[in-house]
């Protein structure tokens, strides 16, 4: 048992839209605070806006009284039921929420519409209603991402936001140095070629970000996004696996760093959630702290 902080992250997500979304984001919610909330003392809970919000209370509406802290908002046909200032409530929430200075992440689904849908006059009204707002928000940088239906982005999503919020989350707990909260700086060479153009130097930048560089040689330096950071054992060596992404290629994988002065001293990698993928040995040298 340890405290934790709990942040509400609120699902909007209009009734045309599969239940499937909702589980998928909950799903991530859940893989984040498996892998962070015990290291950053932080607990992600989602809230659901149609079932956790009554429509009314003491004659407010809902976008009056909820606290939100993040909002994932998902939207494919519908915009929603008109609300007193905005087009629809779940815009006011979002707008309110943005206004906030509150990290938010906006899904449109690009799932064909159906011919059904075309020849409703109320229907197509909603959608362009629905495709106003995203042109709207599109021109003021919210972020907004397009996604099809065997996408599943929302685990690298939530953790790219967390990434890039991390001032607002300091702020939010009140904490001055949120890389206190994860482990000691790690800094460390090695060789990827047998030569000293192949010599790369690996280092925690901050929370979730580490640099790859390399000194001898003009390849530009790379920025991974880390997900996770756990002790394990791997080669019957113990040391973290740090489970990232590169921002560049959009690559996943896991990279097991082994504690300092143990007897194997090499890099391993892999990639992730491919079918068969081992341990193998990364570079020329085994690695070098300093």
């Amino acid at each position: 048992m340890y405290p934790a902080r709990v942040l509400q992250v609120i699902i909007t997500i209009p009734n045309d839209v599969p239940n499937t979304y909702v589980n998928y984001v909950v799903e991530s919610i859940n893989k984040w605070n498996l892998f962070n909330s015990e290291t950053l003392k932080i607990i992600l809970k989602p809230v659901r806006w149609e079932t956790n919000v009554h429509t009314y209370v003491n004659n407010e509406e809902p976008e009056q009284i909820i606290n939100t802290d993040l909002i994932i908002g998902i939207f494919w046909t519908r915009i929603g039921t008109t609300s007193k200032r905005y087009i629809c409530g779940s815009v006011e929430e979002i707008e309110r929420h943005v206004q906030a200075g509150r990290p938010a992440i906006l899904y449109f689904l690009k799932k064909r519409i159906s011919s059904e849908m075309q020849n409703n006059e109320s229907d197509m009204e909603q959608y362009k209603q629905l495709c106003s707002v995203k042109e709207e928000w599109g021109r003021r940088g919210l972020p907004i991402r397009e996604i099809n239906t065997k996408t599943n982005p929302f685990f690298d999503d939530l953790s790219q936001l967390m990434a890039d919020n991390r001032n607002w989350i300091q702020k939010l707990l009140r904490i001055d140095d949120l890389d206190s909260l994860i482990y000691e700086n790690c800094q460390f060479r090695y060789h990827f070629l047998p030569s000293p153009d192949g010599e790369r130097v690996w280092y925690r930048k901050s929370m979730f970000r580490w640099i790859e560089k390399s000194p001898h040689s003009p390849i530009p330096d790379k920025v991974y996004l880390c997900y996770s950071e756990s002790d394990s054992v791997v080669s019957g060596v113990r040391g973290i696996v740090v489970q990232c992404v590169s921002r560049d290629e959009d690559i996943g994988f896991q990279v097991f760093i082994p504690e300092k002065n143990k007897k194997d001293m090499w890099l391993y990698c892999r990639r992730v959630n491919k079918r068969g993928s081992d341990w193998v040995r990364l570079g020329s040298s085994p690695i070098e702290y300093f």
